[in-house]
């Protein structure tokens, strides 16, 4: 006879789908292209000159 062993209930359980819940260590710093740089600085100066 075989016998059926299902998991405990009252233990969450993971597929294989899901997301790793883990954080990583150290987070990656964002990189911005020169060319967004200048658009940013861009937009700013405007703003900067009417004071």
């Amino acid at each position: 006879m075989n016998s059926l062993v299902l998991s405990d209930p009252s233990k969450p359980t993971r597929s294989a789908s899901d997301p790793d819940p883990e954080v990583p260590e150290k987070a990656r710093r964002r990189r911005f292209t020169a060319k967004y740089k200048l658009r940013i600085l861009a937009k700013g100066r405007p703003v900067l000159e009417a004071g």
